[in-house]
C-alpha cells in the first residue's frame, strides 16, 4: 500500500488531495478489502469523498471499500481524499497521516505519511489621506492592513514615520500603537486569512508642501508578495484662507447743501377766522382800524367789508423772517413815540 500526497509541500490554508492506493501482491484474489485512512488534524476533508468511502463516526477517519471489495492478483485501487489545510498552522509543521489496509484472511498492511507544511500570507497595506489641507490644520490618515492569505500572517507590526520636518502625531490607536513621538508602531498580532484592520492616525504637518507619510507593514512569517505591504499617501500644504472682510457702514446720507445754507421755506398765507374784519394800517395814534374797501376788501350785500385773500409770502428765508419781526417791532414803536409827540404839542398852549 502506498500514500501520498498532492502537492508534495502543503501550504496551510490551501487544498490538498491524500492519495491512497492499495495493490494485491498475492497469488489470491483479495476480499473485503478496507482502507482506512487517519488523516492529521491539520487535515480537514474538503469537498465530495470518493465513492465508496465515508468518516467513521468515532474517529472521523476516511474508511473506504469494505465489505464486497475484491483485488485479483497484481490489482490495485487507489482513492484520492481532497483536504484543506489547516490556515493557523505554523510554517515548517509536519503533518501525518496514516493509512491502514485489511483483507479477509489477510495480514494488513500499514503507511505512513509524513508531510512539511509550509506557510504563506499576503498582508497588504493601504494609506489614505485627503490631497489637500490648509496650513493649521491636521491631517487625517486611515491605514487597512488586509490579509490575503491563504495562511494566517503571525506577528503583523505595522510602522510609519513621516517624511515632513516639523510635523506632530496628535492621535493614534493607544491599544495598538502605544507612545509617543513622530513614529507610530502598531501591534496588530496575528490576522486570519480575509480579515481586515484598520487604524486612524492625525498628524499636524509641518510647513512643507506636499507632506508626505508612509507607512510599512510586517509579518513573522513568509508573505507572498511583499510588494504590497508598503504605501505612501501625499497631501498638499495650502496657505489658509484670508478672513472674511465686512463691508464698513454706508457714510451717513450727506444734506442737498453746505451745512451752513438756510434753505427757504415756503409760506402759507395768513388766514383770519370766518366773521373777523381784517386789520388795516394803524391809525397815527397807534390804533388798528378794520381794512377799508380800498384796501382789497370787497362787501357783501350788508356792506360787511371782507378782507381779500392774502398773497403767499414766497422767497423769504427764514433769517430774513426772524430779522424783520423786530424791525417791523422797532418801527412801530418809533411811529408810536412820535405820534404822542405831536399830540402833545398840539395840547401845549
Amino acid at each position: 500500500m502506498v500514500q501520498e500526497v498532492t502537492p508534495e509541500a502543503l501550504v496551510a490554508g490551501e487544498q490538498a488531495v491524500v492519495r491512497v492506493t492499495v495493490t494485491n501482491v498475492g497469488a489470491a484474489e483479495a476480499r473485503d478489502v478496507a482502507v482506512t485512512d487517519v488523516l492529521d488534524p491539520a487535515l480537514v476533508p474538503a469537498g465530495d469523498l470518493p465513492q465508496g468511502c465515508g468518516r467513521a463516526a468515532r474517529t472521523g477517519a476516511v474508511v473506504c471499500g469494505g465489505p464486497g471489495t475484491a483485488l485479483a492478483p497484481g490489482q490495485s485501487l487507489g482513492y484520492a481524499i481532497p483536504v484543506r489545510v489547516d490556515p493557523a498552522l505554523q510554517d515548517g509543521a509536519e503533518v501525518i497521516a496514516r493509512a491502514a489496509a485489511t483483507a479477509a484472511g489477510v495480514p494488513g498492511d500499514t503507511t505512513l505519511l509524513t508531510a512539511p507544511a509550509r506557510a504563506y500570507a499576503d498582508v497588504e497595506l493601504v494609506m489614505a489621506a485627503p490631497p489637500a489641507v490648509n496650513a493649521g490644520d491636521v491631517i487625517g490618515y486611515r491605514l487597512t492592513v488586509t490579509n490575503h492569505g491563504p495562511s494566517r500572517a503571525e506577528g503583523v507590526t505595522l510602522r510609519s514615520r513621516n517624511r515632513g520636518g516639523g510635523a506632530t502625531v496628535t492621535d493614534r490607536p493607544a491599544a495598538e500603537c502605544p507612545g509617543t513621538g513622530v513614529t507610530v508602531a502598531c501591534a496588530l498580532g496575528d490576522l486570519a486569512p480575509g480579515e481586515v484592520r484598520t487604524l486612524a492616525l492625525a498628524i499636524a504637518p509641518g510647513p512643507a508642501a506636499p507632506f508626505e507619510n508612509c507607512a510599512v507593514v510586517r509579518l513573522a512569517g513568509q508573505d507572498r508578495d511583499p510588494a504590497d505591504n508598503r504605501s505612501c499617501a501625499s497631501t498638499r500644504v495650502e496657505p489658509a484662507p484670508a478672513p472674511a472682510e465686512i463691508p464698513p457702514p454706508p457714510p451717513p446720507e450727506q444734506a442737498a447743501g453746505p451745512p451752513d445754507a438756510i434753505v427757504d421755506m415756503p409760506m402759507e398765507a395768513p388766514h383770519d377766522e370766518p366773521g373777523q374784519p381784517a386789520a388795516g394800517p394803524p391809525d397815527r395814534d397807534g390804533a388798528v382800524r378794520p381794512a377799508a374797501a380800498g384796501d382789497g376788501a370787497r362787501r357783501t350785500g350788508d356792506g360787511t367789508a371782507v378782507p381779500a385773500a392774502g398773497l403767499p409770502v414766497t422767497g423769504v428765508s427764514l433769517w430774513m423772517l426772524a430779522l424783520g419781526v423786530p424791525v417791523l417791532l422797532a418801527v412801530g414803536l418809533l411811529v408810536r413815540h412820535f405820534s404822542r409827540r405831536e399830540r402833545a404839542a398840539g395840547r401845549a398852549p
